[in-house]
């Protein structure tokens, strides 16, 4: 081995390069993020929020500042409307520094009806469905040509009628849920996926009491 290559400064000073030439080019890829969404405010942070990454590094701001590190696993769930209400706007923008694409979320029930409604216009990333395709092809993970077919394989299954009844059916067994859990500010569950499989089995059947899956959880 060349003397050069096992001098620890020669390693240390292109690791120095190289991080700095990722910092520049990320600067200059969230610098592009921001003109493509026009001055939209939202959501601002390293890692976006389609990242796995978010699942294993903690929620936070950087200190001083309105930038996320990263926002976390439960972003939404954590702070619901309140996103956009420090925008004061109901179409929000969410810009990374990580070469994500820029995003959009809307809580306008008009604009999601325009978009649902203009699907040339706005194309579904099926890429980020690519997880949904497991077991092949499907509705959700598909555009074009090859949704249409999808679609009309399923459009008999999800009938008004039969939107209306999973609804009511779901209202009912999630009103038994809170019954049992009570007006306690917690509730303990070892395993959450237990839950949403009672509520789906109680959907499905219409008639089953939701205290009767539950009980064995709590």
């Amino acid at each position: 081995m060349s003397p050069l290559y096992s001098d620890p400064s020669y390693w240390l000073l292109g690791s120095t390069v190289a991080l700095v030439l990722l910092v520049i080019s990320s600067y200059r890829s969230y610098r592009k993020s921001l003109q493509l969404v026009y001055g939209t405010p939202g959501i601002r942070s390293l890692i976006s929020l389609i990242q796995p990454a978010i699942f294993v590094i903690p929620a936070g701001k950087i200190p001083f500042t309105n930038f996320w590190g990263t926002p976390g696993p439960s972003y939404w769930a954590r702070r619901k409307y309140e996103a956009f209400n420090d925008a004061e706007q109901d179409i929000i923008s969410a810009v990374s520094a990580d070469f994500s694409s820029p995003m959009y979320f809307i809580a306008d029930a008009d604009v999601a009806q325009e978009i649902m409604a203009n699907r040339h216009r706005f194309v579904k990333p099926v890429e980020l469905y690519d997880v949904l395709n497991l077991f092949g092809h499907n509705v959700l993970g598909t555009e074009g040509e090859q949704w249409r077919v999808h679609r009309k394989i399923a459009a008999p299954s999800f009938t008004e009628g039969n939107n209306r009844l999973v609804y009511e059916e779901t209202v009912v067994a999630l009103d038994g849920l809170f019954e049992i859990w009570g007006s306690g500010e917690t509730v303990d569950i070892n395993n959450f996926a237990e839950v949403t499989f009672a509520v789906r089995r109680c959907v499905l059947e219409h008639e089953c009491p939701i205290d009767a899956q539950m009980s064995s959880l709590l």
